[in-house]
């Protein structure tokens, strides 16, 4: 961006380079810009790390942006559609589904900008990147926070149990599918009829979609039986030090049957600026033209602005 897209011989502009990271995981980024022939680069006008490079009469930098900062929004995707209609439950350890977790692997997603390819899948209500199945508590936590576990996908984090549902008709069961609606590829968890411990006829079903080879992530929900007090919706990196907390232990906003929820990644940016004196002459354009290179997957990415050098026109004040 330029701060005029007209000026005249002697002039100086003001540019902006402005670079978003809108991928998934942390990326590093080279940024040329060749200075037009017919402008000069003041000198010291240069920020945010870019560097003159006389010979090539050019501006270069390089930076890293990271992906690592992610909080939970209202979204919704198609609604809750029961997975029992399509697949099986699946079985918990030694038949247990109080306080039982399952390592899972083959997966192709991201989370907090690193690539995730295991899961642990916890009947208490989350999911947890990686495959470290110790110190998953039943204690949730308004997260972020430091306290293990971390690394989390927690769509309802309670102490829950799969067996313990009491009412009548409704069995407590979880299920996992990789599907494609829409010709979408998504992989889905469900957990259905988890009962509070506390309370055999409180109980919940939601789900958890991950769009693969992406870091979107959807917390979807179904029936309930009874609201929720004790409980944490949110997400947390890797070592507790992010995260976003929708609802914990009665503050915030307590998800209900039907509605859905987004993990949603915030972009990071960086910005360059600099000035260069127009040396064109009258009539000339001074045409800037700026290339950002993704050194992971060697995209080029182009922008250009265009000065046109001209006269200045006065006009005569007429007083009436």
């Amino acid at each position: 961006m330029v701060d005029a897209h007209q000026a005249l011989p002697g002039d100086s502009a003001h540019y902006t380079i402005t670079l978003v990271n809108d991928a998934p995981q942390t990326t590093e980024f080279v940024v040329r810009d060749r200075i037009p022939e017919n402008a000069t680069y003041i000198p010291g006008s240069a920020t945010g790390g870019l560097f003159y490079v006389q010979e090539n009469h050019e501006l270069l930098g390089t930076v890293e942006l990271k992906a690592e900062g992610m909080s939970i929004v209202t979204e919704a995707l198609y609604g809750y559609i029961p997975l029992s209609q399509y697949t099986d439950p699946e079985p918990c350890p030694l038949g247990d589904c109080d306080e039982a977790a399952i390592s899972l692997s083959g997966f192709d997603f991201y989370f907090y900008g690193k690539p995730v390819s295991d899961l642990v899948w916890s009947t208490n209500g989350f999911l947890r990147a990686g495959s470290e199945i110790s110190n998953l508590s039943i204690t949730n936590q308004n997260l972020p926070d430091s306290t293990a576990p971390n690394n989390l996908i927690a769509p309802l984090w309670a102490d829950l149990d799969l067996n313990g549902c009491s009412l009548p008709g409704l069995t407590g069961a979880w299920y996992r599918l990789f599907a494609s609606v829409e010709d979408i590829p998504f992989y889905i968890f469900e957990w259905e009829n988890a009962a509070l411990k506390s309370d055999s006829t409180a109980c919940f079903t939601f789900q958890v979609w991950i769009k693969t080879g992406t870091d979107e992530i959807w917390f979807v929900y179904g029936p309930q039986t009874s609201t929720i007090d004790t409980a944490t919706v949110g997400i947390e990196n890797q070592d507790g030090s992010k995260g976003d907390t929708v609802y914990y232990n009665g503050t915030g906003s307590v998800p209900i049957e039907g509605s859905s929820l987004k993990v949603v990644r915030n972009d990071s940016q960086a910005t360059f600026t600099y000035d260069l004196l127009i040396d064109a002459n009258i009539g000339e354009d001074v045409i800037n033209l700026v290339e950002a290179t993704n050194t992971h997957t060697g995209t080029v990415m182009q922008a250009s602005n265009i000065v046109q050098v001209g006269e200045r026109i006065y006009l005569p004040t007429v007083m009436r």
